[in-house]
């Protein structure tokens, strides 16, 4: 029943949209009237009722998915409400990383003691500066 109230409301929004101007064609046919649009409605309802009867695998799986769908609006919502609320601009996520990183450590993934840490870097700041050399030098020569 859900599907059907959202699918009314929806269609009652789209009613109240602004209807494009007039193109002034005079060949142009009439519509069905109110009342012609109202029966239709009323039929398409009644239809729509029994639905769920004749199929309800296809309803109980459209539910799921719907269900599904409004997790993630509320979970994207929580998370623009979270960015906006807060101070830094950036989202902060509802899990640490750790949670999902893996539990085995080896030998080969295990963080060193500092004592065992040593520097790769054996350059001094003077193996870091460039030997000056004049652009006019190596023409002169």
């Amino acid at each position: 029943m859900k599907i059907i109230r959202t699918s009314i409301v929806l269609c009652g929004l789209a009613v109240l949209l602004p209807s494009p101007p007039e193109d002034g064609a005079a060949g142009k046919q009439p519509g069905p009237s109110g009342f012609a649009v109202a029966a239709a409605a009323a039929d398409a309802v009644g239809d729509a009722r029994g639905f769920c009867g004749r199929q309800p695998a296809v309803c109980d799986t459209t539910g799921h998915v719907l269900r599904q769908l409004e997790r993630k609006a509320k979970y994207a919502a929580r998370l623009i409400y979270e960015w906006a609320s807060d101070s830094s601009g950036a989202p902060r996520p509802t899990r640490s990383r750790e949670a999902h990183s893996d539990p085995i450590t080896t030998g080969a993934t295990a963080p060193r003691p500092a004592a065992q840490r040593v520097s790769q870097n054996t350059l001094h700041l003077e193996d870091l500066i460039p030997e000056w050399r004049s652009p006019l030098g190596a023409a002169r020569s």
